[in-house]
């Protein structure tokens, strides 16, 4: 999907409007999204975008299936629809977002149709347009609908709870593990101005090869000597013994940790969507990433450097 400009997407509305007395069959002839008409009095960008983001599904039919079908009609419209709502002030947002669910709730196939772009681009880590905050705020709209069976209820109940924990700027919840030279300690234990925490599982082949090149990133290796990071390696499961022997062949500077109690997954401490998981935290134990991938670690370290 193309990722449009606001200005941009003010452009579209004046020039993919259907021409007068062809609303009707809009539907059958469109090739692409069709935006609502901005009144002309509306002259001020902001307004203009406001006005826009309220009234962004006036034209489009919720009960025509068919454009489901069209990803370069609902799925990109929904893509620029995501993009308008994070440049939108809260209250403009959920506003919005609930005249959105309502308008979707009359066609229980585009409700799950817009609910499965919801979790593609705001939930899933991968995404560009990944927004813990934008998905929380609509996955409890959808919450409130009547069309959405009680196990999707279930799951997006489940996402928002785990989403709330450990958010960036908050403390990061405490835990404890057993070093790799024995040593009984808990995260508020560990002093550093810049705290690395890598969370891996002993037999999964992707947390290997990640640890393991970990040390090779200048990013990374840099900053541990010059004493600006520490890395806590926190196994969560597999072998103890395979991990001690793993432990071994670690940069001496690392602590390497073993959730023996293996409370972080029994008791849902951090949010995992998968393994492994980088959180950084600072001086303070407050989380400044969350759930990131080591490119996205490495991006950030780099960029905080210029």
């Amino acid at each position: 999907m193309k990722y449009l400009s606001i200005l941009w997407i003010l452009f579209l509305c004046v020039c993919c409007r259907p021409k007068s007395g062809a609303d009707d069959a809009v539907s059958v002839r469109q090739t692409a999204f069709v935006y609502p008409e901005i009144p002309d009095t509306i002259t001020d960008s902001l307004h203009r975008r406001a006005f826009l983001v309220r009234h962004f599904w006036d034209v489009y039919d919720f009960s025509d299936t068919s454009l489901l079908s069209r990803p370069d009609i609902s799925e990109q419209g929904f893509v620029n629809y995501l993009y308008l709502l994070s440049a939108s002030e809260r209250e403009e947002r959920q506003a919005s977002i609930d005249s959105f669910i309502k308008r979707s709730d009359s066609c229980s196939l585009a409700l799950d149709y817009f609910l499965d772009l919801t979790d593609r681009y705001l939930y899933g880590s991968a995404s560009p347009m990944h927004d813990e905050d934008c998905y929380v705020t609509l996955a409890s709209a959808f919450m409130k609908s009547k069309s959405v069976p009680r196990d999707k209820k279930a799951m997006l109940d489940n996402r928002i709870k785990h989403i709330l924990k450990n958010k960036v700027g908050t403390p990061a919840n405490n835990f404890t593990f057993v070093t790799s030279g024995g040593t009984h300690l808990s995260l508020y234990d560990v002093g550093a101005s810049r705290l690395l925490l890598f969370f891996y599982e002993m037999g999964c082949d992707t947390c290997m090869a990640q640890i393991a090149g970990l040390r090779y990133i200048p990013a990374v290796s840099q900053k541990v000597k010059a004493g600006e990071l520490r890395v806590l390696a926190v196994c969560l499961s597999g072998d103890e013994k395979q991990w001690k022997t793993h432990a071994q062949w670690m940069p001496g500077q690392w602590i390497m940790a073993y959730d023996e109690e293996k409370t972080i997954s029994r008791d849902s401490l951090y949010d995992f969507k998968t393994l492994p998981s980088v959180y950084l935290l600072d001086a303070d134990k407050k989380v400044i990433l969350k759930d990131e991938t080591v490119h996205g670690l490495t991006r950030y370290l780099k960029d905080a450097n210029k």
